[in-house]
Parts: structure tokens; sequence; C-alpha cells
């Protein structure tokens, strides 16, 4: 006799995300655009400005996804279902 598993969730639109998910995703892409930067050639804490300023954002990215999976990752997803 088969059994019948209870359907699963569907997915939310994405509309249901908060906003301030979208906007930290566009901030991240306008900061790595870096047009600020392009023509400078200095050196800060023997580095050059552009590898600093990468290095900079790369750390502030790690906290922004790690905020974005602590505090916007969709329940279903971690829904066990069978498999």
């Amino acid at each position: 006799m088969p059994t019948h598993d209870p359907p699963r969730p569907s997915p939310p639109s994405p509309r249901t995300y908060p906003r301030w998910t979208i906007a930290l995703i566009a901030m991240a892409l306008i900061l790595h655009l870096n047009y600020w930067l392009w023509d400078h050639d200095g050196i800060v804490m023997g580095l050059p400005v552009n590898f600093l300023y990468h290095v900079l954002l790369s750390l502030l990215l790690s906290g922004v996804m790690l905020l974005l999976v602590r505090r916007a990752w969709p329940a279903y997803l971690d829904d066990e279902g069978p498999e």
C-alpha cells in the first residue's frame, strides 16, 4: 500500500523576501565596481590602494553573506523531504 507524504511547501515569491536583502545585494554590486579608485596608484600600509580596497570589501561582503544566511534564509530549503 503506497504511503502519501504531505506536500512540500512551495518556495515563496521573490516579493516575500525583506527589502533590506535586496538593498544589501545592490550595495555589494555597487561597491564591487570600484570606479572611484580606478586611477589611484597610492600605497597604504604597504599595499596598493585597490588591493587593500578589495581585501576590505571581501571582509565586508563575508559579513553581509553571513547576515543574509542567518536572517533571510528561506525555511523551505531546510525542510527534510522524502528522498
